[in-house]
């Protein structure tokens, strides 16, 4: 049987350039993207009825988990810089509409509702200038 296996390079972040223009900007120089890490909560029910010496639990709500990326940070590039970039949203708290579009036929396309969480630089005496991008999803995030 043939795998349906993709190739990842391709993969683009990107953000709504504002809010409901429905325009999209690609974030520069994106290497591995992960997430989001779904994950729901547990609620431990365990009471003295319960059977045996086993706990219970209820599933809790969902967290919509984080995106991350890691990029080779260029302080000139719109999407990076701290007038209208990441650095700028996550100084002024600004809640934007993101997808992750994957390199797929047809295409592929997550999206979410986030805030940039983190985005810490890098600057090492003996590689490129570097900036981890954290951003915590808010809401269901959607496949299509």
């Amino acid at each position: 049987m043939a795998t349906n296996a993709t190739f990842g390079k391709g993969t683009l972040l990107q953000r709504e350039t504002a809010p409901a223009s429905g325009v999209y900007e690609t974030i520069a120089e994106c290497k591995t993207i992960s997430g989001p890490g779904l994950e729901a909560d547990e609620i431990d029910v365990t009471n003295q009825d319960s059977s045996g010496s086993l706990r219970e639990y209820l599933r809790g709500l969902i967290n919509p988990g984080e995106i991350t990326t890691e990029v080779n940070f260029d302080p000139n590039d719109s999407t990076h810089d701290g007038s209208t970039g990441m650095f700028a949203d996550l100084l002024a708290g600004t809640v934007r509409n993101w997808k992750i579009v994957f390199p797929t036929t047809p295409t592929a396309t997550l999206a979410f509702t986030a805030f940039v969480k983190s985005f810490p630089l890098t600057a090492p005496v003996d590689n490129v200038l570097s900036a981890s991008l954290t951003l915590k999803v808010t809401g269901l995030p959607t496949l299509s």
